[in-house]
């Protein structure tokens, strides 16, 4: 019972889109992830570098806000136009490609950072994700800024 119990909150919180056909795989993942009792333990290299991650992204998922005297606390900056990065990949994966729904939300985050902290000074009127370009060492993001005027600016 215990482990019927597990494969359906497996499948209450993925949400597959054929759950009754997938029953099988999904009992035997939960059966695999079941911890062995004499389970590696994480070494405290690891731990640090987890959370140095972890505060990383934290960072990223702050919402930009005006630091100056007199703003309310935590109230927002106003940035340029920034699109819903999470609905444009949404419909680019319909084509079967695209970038996972962390991978999209971090994205997204790091447009809104962006245009708050370069938009308004440079004068951007919008700013959205133009490619991403995987390197040999490490993945290189690019974004597309429109110009008050209306010229093009790139920025990776």
């Amino acid at each position: 019972m215990e482990h019927l119990g597990r494969v359906i909150d497996r499948v209450v919180t993925e949400k597959p889109v054929d759950a009754y056909g997938f029953v099988e795989v999904l009992s035997r993942l939960v059966k695999e992830s079941a911890a062995p009792k004499d389970a590696p333990v994480a070494t405290q290299e690891e731990i640090t570098s987890r959370a140095d991650y972890s505060n990383k992204v934290m960072v990223l998922n702050k919402v930009p806000t005006d630091g100056e005297p007199g703003a309310e606390d935590g109230a927002a900056i106003p940035v340029c136009a920034i699109p819903d990065f999470m609905e444009e990949a949404e419909l680019i994966s319909w084509a079967g490609v695209g970038f996972g729904d962390v991978e999209s939300y971090k994205i997204t985050c790091s447009l809104r950072n962006m245009a708050a902290k370069v938009g308004n000074d440079a004068g951007f009127s919008k700013v959205r994700f133009w490619v991403k370009i995987q390197g040999s060492e490490k993945d290189y993001y690019v974004a597309e800024a429109q110009l008050e005027g209306g010229g093009r600016r790139t920025r990776g």
